[in-house]
């Protein structure tokens, strides 16, 4: 703590009883958005956390994962979003850290984290997602007011409305002091027969994958199952891989399935789930 500032700096945690016993203690963390004293409006109208940490997989090109990156990224940009978080873990390919530094360094679109190494049988789910989703809400908190927790193969697509703020500003004021929007997830297929022919009609262009492939009306998951969430950052407090736990106390509900006619879950898969 700074002298005549009760805010800390930094936080570390410690097994040890005794005050300040840097050899029991984890490494200091820095804090970086503390409560302010008022209640400004947030920087930011609608944010998106990746959720599973990027890592190389086995037998995975450089240029397919750039590609997958730039097809999430540029679509979520379209759709209004203005602030995306990811993270990554240490056997990342480092051109793909380099390449996204390059590109939006300037556009204060991407913030990128380095991410501990967790194994993927550890009880944190997923090299740590249950962690990562909820840093990253703290990480985000009175800085964007909408944070959508999605993986890279995932697009909130609206039906209703152009962009994701346009959307979750209506649903707000229909739904006030709801902490979070439900997404039914609903599968996309990459296959020769279900794509459109976008392509041919955008000669001379690159067509994103998530605006290629028609809409698998068999493969669809009931609210709960496989769903995924906006989150009210002020609201929303304990979260899960596809619901949160707890709210803010208080007259606070705690989430709301949005229609299907709304908005859904777009869910990208190379191949149908097992």
């Amino acid at each position: 703590v700074m002298p005549g500032s009760e805010i800390p700096e930094y936080v570390a945690l410690s097994t040890s009883r005794k005050d300040c016993d840097v050899a029991y203690s984890s490494d200091y963390v820095p804090v970086r958005y503390s409560k302010p004293s008022t209640q400004p409006q947030p920087q930011v109208g609608v944010g998106v956390c990746v959720q599973t940490p990027l890592f190389t997989e086995t037998g995975e090109t450089y240029e397919h994962t750039k590609q997958k990156l730039l097809d999430f990224i540029e679509t979520n940009r379209a759709l209004g979003v203005e602030l995306i978080t990811l993270y990554y873990l240490a056997n990342i390919d480092s051109r793909i850290l380099s390449f996204l530094r390059d590109r939006y360094a300037k556009e204060n679109l991407l913030q990128v984290v380095k991410w501990k190494p967790f194994t993927m049988n550890e009880p944190l789910h997923y090299f740590g997602e249950l962690l990562v989703i909820q840093e990253c809400l703290f990480r985000n908190l009175h800085r964007v007011k909408y944070l959508a927790m999605i993986d890279i193969d995932e697009i909130v697509l609206p039906y209703t409305e152009q962009s994701l703020g346009t959307m979750m500003h209506k649903l707000d004021q229909d739904h006030g002091n709801t902490a979070s929007f439900v997404f039914k997830n609903v599968l996309f297929f990459d296959a020769k027969t279900n794509r459109t022919s976008l392509p041919e009609l955008c000669q001379g262009y690159e067509v994103p994958k998530f605006v290629q492939w028609k809409l698998a009306l068999a493969c669809q998951f009931p609210y709960g199952t496989r769903s995924k969430v906006i989150l009210r950052t002020d609201l929303a407090v304990e979260l899960d891989i596809h619901t949160i736990f707890s709210a803010v106390h208080g007259h606070v509900s705690r989430s709301f399935n949005v229609p299907q006619g709304v908005a859904v879950l777009a869910h990208y898969r190379d191949v149908p789930l097992g």
